[in-house]
């Protein structure tokens, strides 16, 4: 696995004409010289037959090249350019590469990188596996099927420090704006609180109003939050009707719960929250059950057989329009999918947001 500091360097290799990569005491090194592109590989001690690109034996200190003869790399007006995959055997997207033989040790190690899917693969270019990884950096909720709703302070624009929040907007293709008309009842828009990004600030007596659909089964649910106090409960998202979706903090324990507001309780995390301290909570619900994960960990699972009222839509903040189970803390981010996200999902989503928030 390749170093922040190594990725930097190659980078500027490649701006520079150049692609380095490094593996403890050996190194390769492709140069262009003209049309013909040369792997050189260096090595610090003696070799032995095959140690490298299954070469003779060799002693050390020395430097051997080897032409390149399948990678797509040229530079045209000054530019660095991959044309194509790797020919043969054929890996789909552009790829620098070394050709494809036999490597009994000195395998080369081959990247590939699809801008599309923001993911990088990487691999062993005779026959060995090639290991897919999502780049936090890269990704975001949009690129998983079935947002339907994605509330973002850190996208709110238009708004200073201490201003009223009378709109958030949805930032999935759904338009599933919370929105507050009401002077009195309006959230905070605090920034720089949260690794240097605003939050939006509920104080007790603030709600808005989304038309997300709040009887989604299955879903998803992520939530970043920082409660002051577990006084009483305190919702995340409510519902504009008895029966339907609330996820909540429980008051006196902290715990976090999915009910059917007023009715009956799906699921409670086994985990507390603690007050005053931020956390990437996720709940999945479905045929199979629900399921909570604080800040990645398992928190908890379960079997419920429970449907959410139909036709309910949103409350951010609240529990009702009458301020039940009221939010005192701050929200960054919310989002929902109307699916029960795979494992792999589940970790992209709270990796995403732990690194963007910053814990």
């Amino acid at each position: 696995m390749f170093s922040r500091r190594q990725f930097i360097k190659a980078a500027a290799l490649a701006a520079a004409g150049l692609t380095a990569i490094r593996s403890k005491a050996i190194s390769g090194v492709l140069k262009f010289q003209g049309a013909t592109r040369v792997a050189y590989d260096q090595f610090l001690t003696d070799l032995g037959a095959g140690t490298i690109d299954g070469t003779a034996a060799e002693p050390g200190p020395g430097i051997r090249g080897v032409v390149d003869s399948e990678s797509k790399l040229s530079i045209s007006t000054g530019t660095l350019v991959i044309s194509g995959g790797k020919a043969s055997p054929a890996y789909g997207d552009p790829a620098i590469s070394y050709p494809s033989v036999s490597r009994t040790p000195g395998r080369a190690m081959m990247l590939r990188f699809n801008a599309a899917s923001g993911k990088s693969r990487h691999g062993w270019t005779n026959g060995g596996s090639m290991i897919e990884v999502a780049d936090n950096l890269r990704y975001t909720p949009d690129k998983t099927p079935g947002l339907q709703l994605w509330l973002d302070a850190a996208a709110i624009t238009g708004l200073v420090d201490g201003d009223a929040v009378s709109s958030w907007p949805d930032l999935s293709a759904n338009g599933y704006h919370a929105t507050q008309t009401d002077a009195a009842k309006k959230p905070t828009y605090k920034t720089n609180i949260l690794n240097g990004k605003a939050v939006v600030r509920f104080d007790g007596g603030d709600f808005l109003a989304s038309n997300c659909p709040a009887d989604t089964k299955p879903v998803t649910i992520f939530f970043v939050a920082t409660f002051t106090n577990f006084t009483t409960g305190r919702s995340v998202l409510g519902p504009s009707a008895d029966g339907a979706r609330q996820l909540r903090a429980s008051g006196t324990t902290g715990k976090v719960s999915l009910l059917q507001a007023t009715i009956a309780p799906v699921g409670t995390s086994n985990d507390a929250l603690t007050a005053g301290v931020p956390a990437v909570c996720a709940v999945t619900f479905g045929a199979a059950g629900y399921a909570f994960y604080i800040n990645g960990s398992p928190s908890g699972s379960g079997a419920s057989a429970g449907t959410f009222t139909a036709g309910a839509t949103s409350l951010i903040g609240a529990r009702s329009t009458l301020l039940n189970d009221p939010m005192l803390g701050d929200i960054p981010e919310i989002i929902q999918f109307d699916s029960v996200l795979s494992a792999s999902d589940l970790t992209k989503v709270t990796n995403y947001l732990r690194t963007k928030w910053g814990f």
